[in-house]
């Protein structure tokens, strides 16, 4: 397969969204492993987001909203939308965040309609992170600003912005505390979001006061975005190394999933400390890794490549122990994949799919036995529709037939009333006639009888 250009997810009902460089789009079922539907554009694909039954896919002028019905696809409506290069919906599914320039719109579901767009951002909008809440939502760019957008008047309550840094990831930990970022060439970042909240051992021994500016140490920074108008955020301490180019978080284990050009998975404790280092990493040999996603319903980590391949990772569901408070689940080792397969499946846990076999193998079955139940009354409407056709077609020919017949009647009646008016015209002109003829005979003899007596007047 072509290189992959984007990859989202749809965790409730297991799929995946692919766009590649050969303009080709693809959705799989990775309960399965198997690819459902594939289809070839004609103009070049930017990105794509998937939520339920909705797919959203972006070209370049138009952003083009997709129902999927079974096996089929279908476009229900569009956005215009230039340029589009990230696009995902919020938990909540209410809104999707549209990265298109330095510009982030939001388009609300309900109606697929433009709802706003939030400006700030100096250079180009590389990554969206929607809190778990929908409430929240941070936007990272070239211009190395960080920004915090609240959903209640679309506004922007917080910023953190350090020149030169290229961000490419950014993700909202579980509870909203902190925000992590990465790019080519700084290190993994955590930006405190200004939340307040309990919650002990926040931050780790490592973490020290020096963090902050000697003149900014007494100022309180910990206020609410009500208390500020932007609240300047500080970078509260970074990982190594650097190149740490897209991350996903699997934060019911204190994970964060990261990925470098080199092909590497790393996975990294949180809250990070001061120059802390992965506890688990992992050479993938798949080529530069472009998208990076997981499901943290079942632990996976989907991974998609520069070679065109699709990779999947699973934890261990093993308890901790108590000795080795620290020690992370390890990952499942390789899966043998046939030579032949599309996706390259890296580790699996077979009982969950196995379960996710049989309920797909149940819905598949029902969906099969009320298709066919559809098809059923489908053909027993279209016979009945068959033989009312059939009766009306027969009424109408049987209508026909006596329209026909009367005519028929009807001009034999005139022909024979028109010949029996001929014949008598004919009768009365010849009775006429010899009604003529006898008159001209006997005014002939009056004539004669006249004329003799005139000729022997003596006689008489």
């Amino acid at each position: 397969m072509a290189p992959v250009i984007d990859m989202d997810i749809c965790r409730s009902r297991m799929l995946i969204i692919t766009i590649h460089q050969d303009q080709v789009v693809r959705i799989w079922t990775y309960a399965r492993l198997v690819c459902d539907w594939t289809h070839t554009f004609d103009e070049e694909v930017f990105s794509v987001s998937i939520r339920n039954y909705h797919v959203l896919i972006a070209f370049y002028r138009v952003i083009k909203i997709y129902f999927i019905t079974g096996e089929k696809v279908n476009q229900i409506n569009n956005v215009n939308v230039r340029n589009a290069r990230q696009m995902r919906f919020s938990p909540s599914g209410h809104l999707v965040a549209v990265a298109a320039g330095r510009d982030i719109i939001l388009v609300s579901v309900n109606g697929w309609k433009i709802i706003a767009t939030l400006k700030g951002h100096q250079g180009t909008v590389t990554s969206v992170a929607w809190s778990h809440d929908s409430i929240y939502l941070s936007t990272a760019g070239v211009d190395g600003g960080v920004h915090g957008w609240f959903m209640e008047g679309f506004i922007r309550y917080a910023e953190c912005v350090t020149i030169g840094s290229l961000y490419s990831s950014i993700v909202y930990d579980a509870n909203r505390k902190y925000v992590y970022g990465c790019g080519p060439n700084i290190p993994l970042r955590a930006v405190d979001t200004d939340k307040k909240y309990w919650f002990p051992q926040i931050l780790p021994d490592e973490v020290e006061d020096e963090g902050l500016p000697p003149e900014e140490e007494d100022e309180d920074v910990s206020g609410s975005c009500w208390e500020h108008n932007i609240f300047r955020a500080q970078t509260s301490y970074e990982a190594v190394p650097k190149g740490i180019t897209r991350i996903a978080g699997l934060f019911r284990h204190d994970l964060l999933c990261g990925t470098n050009d080199n092909g590497e998975l790393l996975l990294y404790f949180v809250p990070l400390s001061k120059a802390c280092k992965p506890v688990w990493e992992e050479k993938i040999n798949a080529g530069k890794v472009i998208c990076l996603t997981t499901d943290e319903n079942y632990d996976l980590i989907m991974i998609a490549s520069s070679q065109g391949s699709i990779m999947m990772f699973t934890l261990r569901k093993l308890p901790w122990s108590k000795d080795l408070p620290d020690r992370p689940p390890s990952p499942r080792g390789f899966l043998p994949v046939d030579e032949l397969s599309l996706v390259d499946v890296l580790a699996v846990d077979a009982e969950e799919l196995e379960e996710k076999k049989k309920h797909a193998q149940e819905f598949s079955s029902l969906i099969e036995k009320d298709h066919k139940d559809m098809l059923y009354r489908d053909h027993l409407r279209e016979q009945e529709f068959i033989i009312q056709m059939r009766e009306k077609e027969e009424l109408k020919a049987r209508k026909i037939s006596e329209y026909d017949l009367r005519l028929r009647l009807l001009e034999k009646r005139v022909l024979m009333t028109e010949s029996e008016k001929e014949v008598a015209i004919q009768g009365l002109l010849e009775s006429q006639e010899i009604k003529l003829k006898e008159m001209n005979d006997e005014c002939e003899k009056k004539v004669s009888s006249y004329s003799v007596l005139q000729v022997n007047p003596n006689q008489i």
